[in-house]
């Protein structure tokens, strides 16, 4: 994973969950909390914390690094995603989903 924590006092790591159905459109996600700092919630996603996962009903995690302002996606400076390893009851780094390729700011709105 290519990172530097570069926070400052306007940016925010928000953390996703996203759940897909049979088919992409069957969709749902919630913004499950925000850290000030990456590796923590790098951290809290990996643990599954407070078991943000819900019984597999939320297969995909995302953290999005963002700045103060208005319709978060255009404020979405950077996203690493991450997918439910079922067996070993974790969260794993994975590449962008296709379904979300053009879509940002999903912890902000």
């Amino acid at each position: 994973m290519n990172f530097q924590n570069k926070w400052t006092p306007e940016t925010i790591y928000t953390i996703t969950t996203i759940g897909v159905g049979k088919n992409s459109t069957d969709m749902h996600s919630r913004c499950v909390g925000w850290f000030r700092d990456f590796f923590d919630a790098d951290d809290a996603v990996r643990r599954n914390s407070c078991d943000i996962n819900e019984n597999n009903y939320y297969q995909f995690a995302v953290i999005e690094q963002n700045t103060e302002g208005l319709y978060g996606w255009t404020n979405s400076l950077a996203s690493w995603w991450y997918h439910w390893d079922e067996e070993n009851e974790r969260y794993d780094v994975c590449d962008k989903p296709s379904f979300a390729e053009h879509t940002g700011g999903l912890g902000i709105g």
